[in-house]
């Protein structure tokens, strides 16, 4: 039976480096969505790999120094902390025990280092804890893919090459299969009841040089399930969830205090909305951004807008229609309106992060 509280006694996050539901055979999700609840708008915060990791955390769109990352907190909270799994951004595992303590491993080889991470991760949730505990697993086996389709001579793009998803969904498989054997011991164990669980990815797959906020970068998994998340099975497709939203809503389900930012969300009175409503978004965008060029990305309900700062360029997609976005209706004449609107969300999103990104629309009357 699966409690219906607000409060979790224990956290498990399964972070699944470079997972997309965009590029996925659905049927590969679906067990782990029936079994929790799932927001398929949520999206990244950047292009940039590890400012995305920053941002999910710390629940900061820019990260700074001195700011506190997600095993600290939990940590001052009195949790017992503990992360498995290869390490490549040990800056933002600060206030973890890591296991191994050694978790550096060579490209092309995360296979392998999955099949540890399971094993280890297995042994500590079906042992009683004295202490209540925040887990945090990573699933790497399908960096496994993009560390070959980046040493062929093509990008990598699977979202237009049948061959190259086809090879994707394969190491997904063997990723998710990792993450059910990790649920399988959880179940099993003394946690299963009083552990919540998150699955997400701080950014999806890398889509080449040139290819902007495409949504097998941008789009993420992000599913909750356990304690404190209401009834499973429900997906809110009209809350535009954010990886930035991780470290508020897991507070939110631990019932720890946390200072609240501009931009992230705490997404527990989301899940905790009564079944049959639809609940409001948490916010009327959501954002990410890009450097070396510079450029800026912001996400509506039925669109998605972006600019460009080298080359003055801006992308307006509808993504009900144009998932895969095809279609740049940026210079539609019909699609004015929608264009204004949406540089004037983008020029909020600016101005509330004090971001002093060289947006040029300070003026909207054209």
């Amino acid at each position: 039976m699966i409690s219906l509280t607000k409060t979790a006694r224990n956290i498990l996050v399964l972070h699944c480096g470079r997972l997309t539901p965009s590029l996925l055979d659905p049927r590969l999700l679906k067990p782990l969505i029936d079994a929790g609840c799932c927001f398929p708008a949520a999206s990244s915060t950047s292009l940039n790999p590890e400012i995305a990791r920053a941002s999910l955390m710390t629940g900061s769109l820019n990260p700074g120094p001195g700011q506190k990352h997600l095993g600290e907190i939990f940590s001052d909270a009195g949790f017992e902390c503990v992360h498995w799994g290869a390490v490549r951004h040990p800056e933002t595992l600060r206030g973890f025990t890591l296991l191994p303590a050694d978790s550096r491993v060579p490209e092309a080889e995360f296979c392998k280092t999955d099949s540890l991470t399971e094993i280890l991760c297995a042994e500590f949730l079906k042992s009683n804890r004295p202490k209540r505990f925040l887990g945090f697993a990573e699933i790497d086996s399908i960096r496994d893919f993009q560390a070959l389709a980046e040493g062929q001579s093509s990008a990598v793009t699977p979202q237009d090459n049948p061959d190259s998803r086809e090879e994707y969904n394969r190491y997904a498989e063997t990723a998710i299969a990792r993450i059910t054997g990790i649920l399988e011991s959880l179940k099993i164990g003394p946690n299963g009841e009083t552990t919540s669980v998150i699955l997400i990815a701080d950014i999806g797959l890398p889509a080449g040089p040139g290819t902007g906020f495409h949504r097998q970068t941008i789009n993420v998994p992000f599913i909750l399930s356990g304690p404190g998340t209401g009834k499973p099975g429900r997906v809110f497709g009209a809350v535009l969830a954010s990886t930035a939203d991780l470290v508020p809503t897991l507070c939110g389900l631990a019932g720890i205090d946390l200072p609240g930012n501009s931009y992230a969300r705490d997404l527990t009175k989301v899940l905790l909305s009564q079944e049959g409503t639809s609940p409001p978004s948490p916010r009327d965008m959501a954002a990410a951004s890009a450097d070396n060029p510079a450029s800026r990305m912001i996400r509506s309900f039925s669109y998605k807008y972006s600019h460009y700062s080298a080359t003055g360029k801006e992308d307006l997609f509808r993504l009900t229609p144009d998932p895969d976005e095809k279609e740049n209706l940026a210079e539609h004449r019909g699609y004015l309106d929608t264009l204004i609107y949406h540089r004037r969300l983008m020029k909020k999103h600016l101005d509330n992060e004090r971001d002093n990104y060289p947006f040029p629309f300070v003026k909207f009357s054209q």
